[in-house]
């Protein structure tokens, strides 16, 4: 459950309501290891597979989320308060107070190829954190799809993994790979491919065969295999 936290802190930070639904693919490496995660963005609805142990339904306009663990079929509901006091301690990573509107993206001069698209390293401190972004300016029609992320991470919902949001117009390109420290860890976030499809609402809903698990137990101790 810290790990599954952890990562939509992760994708809380390096994010950035369109009517569109994109499906965003990326690789978070954190300790030597790497773990592919999958983005689901339909409005005000977003979904996480976190490889193919976890995903997690987050309602932005609520803040509801739904934890689903397809290897027992089960899955947990858990209140914006419940996510929210969990949330809190996270929110260490944000050493100081800064508003958004003083985030400035300044170039390095460095450059990668990320994911076959020529990309140039920018730096940002944001709330006391400092991060490196690899932006590719040759990417197609990227605005919207930053403009949804950020929008979907602005709802009402998500105001406890709220702590380091970097408004669309700031970005001259498509943030492709972001570098921060959470928590003490240094984690790196690529994007590998997005797609704009149509996605059905079942892709937000919690399948038949699944039972539900108290989010009470798991969030006292109870912890669920997931390998």
């Amino acid at each position: 459950m810290k790990k599954l936290l952890t990562v939509i802190a992760v994708f809380a930070i390096s994010i950035h309501y369109a009517k569109a639904d994109f499906i965003l693919k990326e690789d978070i490496e954190s300790a030597g290891q790497v773990e592919p995660m999958t983005l689901y963005l339909k409005e005000m609805k977003c979904r996480l597979d976190v490889s193919a142990r976890t995903s997690a339904i987050i309602d932005s306009a609520t803040g509801d989320m739904i934890v689903l663990i397809p290897q027992q079929k089960i899955y947990l509901r858990i209140s914006a308060e419940q996510l929210k006091a969990q949330a809190d301690a996270m929110k260490n990573i944000a050493a100081g107070q800064g508003s958004k509107n003083d985030i400035q993206l300044t170039p390095t001069g460095n450059r990668q190829t990320i994911s076959g698209h020529d990309t140039e390293e920018y730096q940002a401190t944001i709330n006391g954190v400092k991060s490196k972004i690899f932006i590719a300016k040759d990417f197609p029609d990227y605005l919207p799809l930053v403009t949804a992320l950020y929008n979907l991470q602005n709802g009402p919902g998500l105001e406890a993994f709220r702590m380091m949001p970097i408004p669309p117009e700031k970005y001259p390109g498509m943030p492709m790979r972001t570098e921060v420290d959470v928590m003490g860890q240094k984690i790196t976030t690529t994007v590998t491919s997005v797609e704009q499809v149509p996605i059905a609402d079942s892709e937000f809903s919690v399948p038949s065969d699944f039972k539900e698990l108290s989010a009470s137990k798991l969030l006292n101790g109870a912890h669920p295999k997931t390998q």
